[in-house]
């Protein structure tokens, strides 16, 4: 993260024109509106914006995603962090009206789901507990640590490579699930072609 950006005074000024600029020509609607996620990330008027709600409608009302041509899912796809953006601002703004006190037909706030149950004072309610003489092994939880903090003493140097070695023969790790990725992707692409000969005859 950059905390510090070095500039000169015509540097500023040069870029202050450029954006007084922009900014009046798209108030003067002489300028296209190309909508994206990184563009759009930090708009506030991303709710409200009709270039956003133009290119996100037509293709719910054009595209169906079980008949869709391959081109149709392409575009659609690559603008999917977008869409979903959209309706997180949409989420968001319907909860700002409502806090508000600005009604929003069909919507009502309500309490949300209470959190988790913990102590006020965990010192307090270890004493009472053992005041009451609740059996040790019922007061406190007990787990094995997981192996990524047994890592962490590998790097302390409190396990020796020697030890760490064999602890490795018992950790087990998923495969990752396969997701969509586009094409720029580091990563090599999944073969998940199929044939007759994955399928049992019936």
């Amino acid at each position: 993260m950059i905390s510090e950006w070095v500039t000169t005074p015509d540097a500023l000024q040069d870029f202050v024109k450029e954006v007084k600029f922009a900014a009046e020509n798209i108030y003067l609607g002489s300028e296209t509106l190309v909508p994206t996620e990184k563009g759009c990330q930090w708009c506030k008027a991303k709710p409200t914006c009709p270039a956003i709600r133009n290119k996100v409608l037509t293709d719910f009302e054009t595209v169906v995603p079980e008949t869709a041509e391959p081109d149709d899912l392409a575009r659609v796809m690559e603008n999917a962090s977008l869409i979903e953006a959209w309706i997180k601002s949409i989420r968001a703004e319907v909860e700002r009206r409502l806090m508000a006190g600005t009604p929003v037909a069909g919507y009502k706030l309500v309490q949300g789901k209470r959190g988790n149950r913990q102590w006020g004072n965990p010192e307090d309610a270890e004493a009472a507990l053992k005041a009451m003489r609740v059996k040790h092994d019922q007061m406190y939880d007990y787990k094995l640590a997981s192996p990524t903090s047994i890592a962490k003493l590998v790097k302390a140097e409190e396990i020796g490579p020697r030890q760490w070695k064999k602890i490795q023969e018992l950790i087990t790790q998923s495969e990752g699930s396969p997701s969509v990725a586009p094409e720029s992707d580091k990563r090599p692409a999944l073969n998940s072609s199929a044939d007759d000969s994955d399928f049992d005859k019936i």
